[in-house]
């Protein structure tokens, strides 16, 4: 079995991949710091599963998809997406630059929205079977 979790290195992510890795997952896994990855990555090595890391910054589009094709590269047949990835940075709506809403929203709703999309098409891909 095989689980792709975002946001993979902090908080509720990091919590999700221990226990997928302690019960026999292969994990991918995406964060923006590749140092932390490769950190992590070598604490779960204790469990004996492949952990596949990429480090990319999930509110740019090129680098969601830059993650999803080299991960349809090396691991097929992905049975569980946690989408965790996601960020709040406190402002006020009257006072905030533009852009602070605009990375909120690509990581927040878009990025959720790009991996699901993916990995919703690649596993009816894999259940439509042959068409005669």
């Amino acid at each position: 079995m095989k689980a792709v979790i975002t946001g993979a290195t902090k908080g509720i992510g990091r919590a999700i991949a221990i226990k997928f890795a302690q019960h026999g997952y292969d994990l991918v896994l995406v964060a923006r710091g590749l140092d932390e990855l490769e950190k992590f990555r070598q604490e779960l090595t204790l469990y004996g599963n492949a952990v596949f890391i990429q480090a990319a910054d999930c509110s740019i589009k090129e680098e969601v998809y830059a993650f999803l094709n080299s991960t349809a590269i090396d691991f097929d047949d992905v049975a569980v997406l946690v989408n965790n990835v996601g960020i709040f940075l406190p402002g006020s709506l009257l006072d905030e630059d533009d852009e602070t809403f605009e990375k909120q929203q690509h990581l927040n709703v878009n990025a959720s929205y790009y991996i699901s999309k993916f990995f919703g098409k690649k596993n009816a891909l894999s259940q439509a079977g042959p068409h005669i």
